[in-house]
């Protein structure tokens, strides 16, 4: 047996769906490795990047950085990926990459149950099949190479060869009989021109003996004709319609008269008794009477509003009034509007003088404690420096320099050698002369240099007078630099002392403004003392007093002028009242007693105008009884003359009703005779024009006998000439056609067809028995042990309630009930069972075909879909076949599987180890038998119910709406059948969201929040029970939507499979619709058979519903029956069946109740 393989340390840096570094190095080497985490947590990355680590050269491996430690009882191994980049070591030195097992084994190791979900059997069993056959897929190789039993038979090379000779036979006859017809020929042709001579005068035999007849037909129809009277040819036939319609439009217009003499009277009768007289009320006169009514009623509202803001203006200046008596001691009567303005002109004056005062001496204040420098030079003594010291700078350049002192000492030098020279040369030399022009020369320069000397020394020292004079320091030194120096420091002491001359001047004007604005004060004190004097007010020198002061004097004043402009309202507003009253009371006076009181005024007039009214409609009424009167009149006359019409237009007595309905009785037979007269009359005309006189002269038996002997001729005729024809183109086409050459040839080719296929048939038989023979040989000594392994794991893992069944000709896995002995397909099966099958089928082989390294088994949430029973059988059979000679590594997110494997594993003394994906970070091993109490808790984020309602909690939730065609009572939503929020919190917070998953919880009582009995858990299933009826009774007449994958399997084929889904996208997957765009054609070449394939499987599966829909009362009595019980014990009310049925019937949100 091949060594185990162990995964010792894993460390993984980066890997695809991986978010940061992972190590779980210090956690592996157990037998079994228990990892789980929550969703997101790394899980699946985690299995992927081992086998990324057992197969470093597949394409997992090529993005991933990790490190990983392989070892067995023997080696050891060290793999380092690094973004596509392979390092190896074998026992700490350099290797090639391991090989542990071919990659192709990879989905025998790693069972994921996503793959085992989607797994395809039959693929699967092909490759069972390949396996037992020692890895050569056998039956694709002889499908391939097309190797088949061929039995001996006869095949379609040897039916067309006897075809062909039969062929060959068939035309040499019909050439033989053909050319013996052809001698025939000319007696068919003789035959056919007498025939032709005896047919020519059959048609007119036949139509003399019609005319015969025409001719006895027309003098019976005239002798009828001629019984009937002359009025029945008058008659149109609508006579009596007239008759009534006459009958009908006299009684009318008499009770049209009647009754307009009656409604005549009654107008009459109604304008007496209105008091009117015929003429009634001018329209205008209560047009203007209404007005003044309005224009009094706006008057006396106009009064009380003035009477209301009199009231309020009074009220108002009071309280100024009171108000005021808290300001000055006797306010007295208000004050005129001039005093108050004047008063306000000297608060304002007041306000603007403390404000400029205030401000004055404020910037009076800053400038005196911001002169600091009361003693330095003014501008004027500084200027008087600069110039001086400019004056220096003028002279300084030429007796300062030291060219000039050189100047100086060399004029003097050459001067005095020149002088010299001059006393000791002779005078007429002309030596002389030149030696007296260079001392004169050289004694001048030196001369200029001293002088130029001497000024720059009485410069220096005037300047150094100036500069002690005027204040001002002198250089530190007299050269260029210093002086220049000296000058910029000046410069910046003559800009400071502008400065401080221009502010002591601003202080100047400011003292001088503050003097005037003081005097302007005293002068402002007097004229307020003056005016509260004045106005007996004590007298104050606050402005702010006074300003208050002008604000009460000026609200006494609005106040009082307002009382006066009230009072003028009121007093304007009663007159108008008074003025338009007498005006109302003249305009009534005529026609009902005159109103004293605005009420009164509106009832009179209400009253006039009521009888104006019915005046009026009497009126009206009288006008069109009169119209209606004379137009019956009128019409009546009109109907009398067309009623004498009727009888004196069709020779009849004035109002002989009887004889008129029996001229029109005989009408019908009368047109029916003079039609048929005419149209034997037209035929006979044409007879007489195409027959010979001859014809006229023979009586009918002849003319009958002349006719049959005439047609019978014609018929000779034409099959002897249909017999010609024929016999002509067969003679042609057998005298140009190649039938029998080709014939001939196709006999030729048959029998080569036939030879050749003989001799691959003996190739292909050989071929398949010795398929045959390799594949029942690896099958015998391969299958039992394979398929005996996987049956016993499929016996533990479903506890005996199933059996694996193979059929290695198929190839195709079943699954056999070992209480009935059915067997069923992988799509029969539940999902759990299906994973069970499957999963034992893969470590069958695992156990009997592994001829490598043992590999560890990775499980990833193998066992989510399995109940807790078959859960524990499963891990019972994974830790045999693991334990102490393979390795384990199971990823899961449920803490209750951890537990079961805890549990199990050491009942069967199996050391294990637990990785928690959420705390990787952390000390994550527990060795010390852990609990599932104190493994950390993974809540989904769920929001809070707090003190939230039902409906409210489902709104927060945001939960979906039902969609009857394709919702059931198990993938409703929680929500729906759990009424109280925080249980609802509690459940999603364990992440079931269904009512399904939560129903399988309940049923094998793994959900231990709240038991299976509780009150809320009984009103949950009777509330899916309600749910279930209604959404199945809402589909009665609709049926399921038709999904995508339900085409392919109503037989739709792939050609037309993109148009289809088109038109079932369009259709919402409506079946009905579906079917009704294709019978009218939407896809071109759809086949009538597929379409009616289609009809029969939407019928068989639930998709197309002919019964009828069910109404809303049906509905709801289905609902009601199917929950009877439940309401009979309380469970339900009839609101909660209510509830349901409004939200199944797709109104959008679920919790609007």
């Amino acid at each position: 047996m091949s060594s185990r393989l162990r995964l010792t340390r894993l460390s993984i840096q980066d890997f695809p769906g991986l978010t940061g570094p992972l190590d779980l190095s210090p956690h592996l080497g157990a037998e079994l490795t228990l990892v789980s985490g929550s969703n997101a947590s790394g899980k699946t990355v985690t299995a992927r990047a081992i086998a990324a680590a057992l197969w470093p050269k597949s394409a997992l491996a090529s993005q991933a950085t990790l490190l990983a430690h392989w070892a067995n009882s023997e080696q050891e191994w060290r793999v380092r990926l690094r973004g596509g980049r392979l390092q190896t070591q074998c026992n700490g030195r350099d290797c090639a990459p391991p090989y542990f097992a071919p990659e192709t084994v990879m989905d025998r190791y790693f069972l994921d149950l996503r793959d085992l979900l989607t797994a395809d059997d039959a693929e699967l069993a092909r490759i069972v099949q390949r396996e037992c056959s020692g890895g050569f897929d056998i039956q694709s190789a002889k499908a391939a190479l097309g190797y088949k039993f061929v039995r001996p038979r006869r095949n379609h090379s040897s039916e067309a060869l006897q075809r062909a000779q039969r062929e060959v036979q068939t035309l040499r006859t019909t050439l033989a009989d053909l050319k013996r017809e052809e001698d025939r020929l000319p007696e068919l042709r003789a035959q056919l021109d007498q025939q032709d001579e005896q047919a020519r005068s059959a048609w007119q035999w036949q139509r003399g003996l019609a005319a015969r007849q025409r001719q006895r037909e027309r003098d019976r129809l005239a002798r009828e004709l001629a019984a009937y009277p002359d009025a029945v040819a008058k008659c149109t036939g609508n006579e009596a319609a007239e008759l009534d319609r006459l009958r009908t439009a006299l009684q009318q217009e008499k009770e049209r008269c009647a009754a307009a003499n009656d409604k005549k009277r009654r107008a009459l009768q109604t304008m007496a008794g209105t008091g009117l007289g015929s003429e009634g009320v001018a329209q205008g006169l209560l047009e203007t009477a209404k007005a003044e009514v309005e224009t009094l009623e706006e008057a006396e509202q106009a009064l009380q509003a003035a009477q209301t803001s009199l009231a309020r203006a009074r009220a108002e200046r009071d309280a100024v009034a009171r108000h005021l008596g808290t300001v000055a001691d006797d306010p007295g009567p208000a004050p005129d509007v001039a005093a108050v303005h004047e008063l306000t002109r000297l608060v304002s004056e007041g306000q603007e003088l403390e404000g400029r005062i205030s401000g004055l001496r404020a910037i009076q204040s800053w400038m005196e404690s911001h002169d600091d420098d009361a003693w330095a030079p003014t501008s004027e003594q500084l200027d008087d420096a600069v110039k001086a010291l400019w004056q220096w700078l003028e002279a300084a350049p030429a007796a300062n320099g030291g060219t000039v002192l050189w100047l100086a000492s060399a004029g003097f030098m050459v001067g005095a050698g020149a002088l010299a020279a001059t006393i000791v040369l002779p005078v007429p030399d002309g030596r002389g002369v030149v030696a007296s022009v260079l001392a004169a020369l050289g004694l001048g320069i030196g001369g200029w240099c001293v002088r130029q000397r001497q000024i720059a020394a009485r410069n220096r020292a005037r300047a150094k007078a100036v500069l002690d004079r005027n204040t001002a320091s002198a250089p530190a030194a007299w050269t260029l630099a210093e002086v220049f120096e000296h000058l910029r420091r000046l410069g910046e002491q003559r800009e400071r002392a502008v400065a401080r001359r221009r502010r002591l001047e601003r202080w100047r004007d400011l003292q001088h403004r503050l003097q005037e604005c003081e005097a302007q004060w005293a002068a402002f004190q007097d004229r307020v003392r003056t005016w509260t004097c004045h106005h007996g007010l004590q007298p104050s020198e606050s402005v702010s007093f006074l300003r208050h002061l002008a604000w009460e004097l000026r609200a006494w004043s609005d106040a009082d002028l307002a009382v006066g402009q009230a009072q003028g309202e009121v007093d304007d507003a009663a007159e108008r009242c008074e003025r338009t009253l007498k005006a109302v009371q003249g305009r009534l006076a005529v026609f009902i007693a005159p109103p004293d009181t605005l009420p009164e005024a509106k009832a009179a007039l209400k009253v006039l105008q009521q009888r104006q009214t019915q005046w009026q409609d009497a009126s009206t009424a009288l006008e069109h009884a009169q119209e209606t009167l004379d137009l019956s009149r009128q019409r009546l006359a009109e109907i009398q003359k067309e009623y004498a019409a009727l009888f004196t237009d069709r020779a009849l007595e004035a109002g002989d009703e009887q004889g008129l309905l029996h001229c029109v009785q005989q009408r019908e037979s009368y047109l029916e005779l003079s039609q048929k007269l005419h149209a034997i009359q037209t035929a006979l005309e044409s007879d007489v024009a195409m027959l010979p006189d001859t014809v006229w002269t023979f009586d009918d038996d002849s003319l009958q006998r002349f006719q049959e002997q005439a047609l019978a001729a014609e018929r000779q005729r034409t099959e002897t000439a249909n017999a010609i024809a024929v016999l002509e183109d067969r003679i042609a086409r057998a005298r140009t056609s190649r039938d029998m050459e080709e014939a001939q040839q196709r006999v030729l080719t048959a029998k080569d067809q036939l030879l050749q296929e003989r001799d691959e048939a003996a190739a292909t038989t050989a071929g398949y028995l010795l398929c045959e023979h390799l594949q029942r040989h690896c099958r015998d000594e391969q299958v039992p042990g394979v398929m005996g392994q996987a049956n016993t794991l499929f016996v533990q893992m479903t506890n005996g309630a199933f059996q694996l069944a193979f059929d290695p000709q198929t190839p195709a896995f079943r699954a056999r009930q070992s209480a009935s002995g059915q067997e069923l397909e992988l799509d029969q099966l539940s999902a759990a069972t299906r994973i069970q099958l499957l999963l034992a089928v893969r470590l069958g082989f695992v156990q009997t075909q592994e001829n490598h390294a043992r590999l560890p088994l990775v499980l990833d949430e193998t066992l989510a879909n399995t109940d807790a029973l078959r859960a524990e059988s499963v891990i019972r059979s994974l830790l045999e076949i693991g334990g102490s000679d393979r390795q384990i590594l199971y990823f899961t997110a449920q803490d209750e599987e951890i537990q079961k494997w805890q549990t199990l594993a050491e009942k069967a003394g199996i050391s294990w180890a637990h990785i928690d994906l959420d705390t990787a970070g952390q000390e994550a091993e527990k060795r010390c038998k852990p609990r599932l109490s104190a493994a950390p808790s993974r809540r989904r984020h769920v929001p809070p119910a707090g003190d939230l309602d039902h409906a409210a909690y489902g709104e927060r939730l945001d939960v979906a709406g039902i969609d009857p065609r394709r919702d059931s009572a198990e993938s409703l939503h929680i929500w729906y059948v759990l009424d109280d929020p925080p249980l609802v919190q509690r459940i999603l917070e364990m992440g079931v969201t269904r009512w399904g998953s939560l129903q399988q919880l309940l049923e094998t009582r793994a959900l231990r929040l709240v038991s299976p009995d509780a009150p809320e858990i009984r009103r949950a299933r009777a509330l899916a029970r309600a749910y279930e009826a209604a959404l199945r009774g809402w589909r009665i007449g609709r049926g399921r939507p038709v999904g995508q994958e339900t085409l392919e399997a109503a037989g739709v084929k792939n050609t037309f499979l993109g148009e289809v889904s088109a038109i079932l996208d369009e259709v919402d997957g409506n079946a009905a619709a579906l079917l009704a765009a294709l019978e009218q054609g939407r896809v071109k070449r759809f086949r009538k058979e597929t379409r009616l394939a289609m009809r029969d499987y939407f019928e068989a599966h639930g998709f197309l519903d002919q019964r009828l829909p069910l109404d809303a009362a049906d509905l709801r009595e289905q609902v009601m029956i199917a929950t009877a019980e439940d309401l009979e014990q309380g469970c339900l009310t009839v609101a909660d069946i209510e509830t349901v049925l409004k939200r199944t019937g797709g109104q959008g949100f679920a919790g609007e109740d």
